[in-house]
């Protein structure tokens, strides 16, 4: 999909994942400047989660039971400094940790609905971990709130998250050779025009 400039409204006809992430988003997560109200993503947000998390029916497993495959495997989100990207980066990556972003049925309507990953491994890439900051910052102040640790069972350490059943969110440096074999379940390669060919 190729745009120039702003991603057009997503189709209110097409599948998507992305109403599931966004209510888990606004009901689940508070926000990370220590206000005590949950999240509040804007429409342009919305509409992004939307794209992204669109799915494609492949066909159906042996239980006649829908197959759904993602529309887009990667995005690219370029805004200018204080849009907010960190948090909300931040937010997507917790919902991948935590929240529904496996498609698994569909419901009676046949929409599709998600699950939790069964083990996430969920980083965020820079060229150096202090790079990375910013994300990992806001992600450490959204999953350390105590109804989020009472409710998913996280374990919130400086340099990462772990989630009971072997899940984990870490930061990592971009090089090659240390981030080669990374079964990632998802990642956020952070300020990625500082990157060089090696990364």
């Amino acid at each position: 999909m190729d745009y120039d400039g702003a991603l057009p409204p997503f189709p209110l006809d097409e599948p998507t994942l992305g109403w599931a992430v966004i209510d888990w988003i606004e009901s689940t997560l508070y926000r990370p400047d220590g206000i005590p109200e949950l999240l509040q993503l804007t429409a342009e947000q919305k509409n992004f989660i939307l794209w992204f998390y669109a799915v494609t029916r492949t066909g159906s497993d042996t239980f006649g039971r829908p197959v759904w495959t993602f529309t887009y495997r990667r995005g690219v989100l370029r805004r200018a400094k204080g849009w907010g990207k960190s948090p909300y980066l931040g937010a997507i990556a917790l919902a991948e940790l935590c929240g529904p972003v496996v498609p698994v049925d569909v419901d009676e309507y046949g929409h599709p609905f998600a699950d939790r990953q069964p083990i996430p491994w969920v980083v965020v890439a820079g060229v150096s971990e202090a790079q990375t900051k910013n994300t990992t910052d806001a992600i450490r102040a959204m999953a350390g709130n105590p109804d989020f640790v009472a409710a998913y069972g996280v374990d919130v350490g400086m340099t990462r998250i772990l989630v009971p059943g072997g899940g984990k969110l870490v930061s990592v440096t971009a090089s090659a050779a240390t981030a080669e074999g990374g079964r990632y379940t998802f990642a956020i390669l952070d300020e990625t025009h500082h990157w060089t060919a090696g990364n």
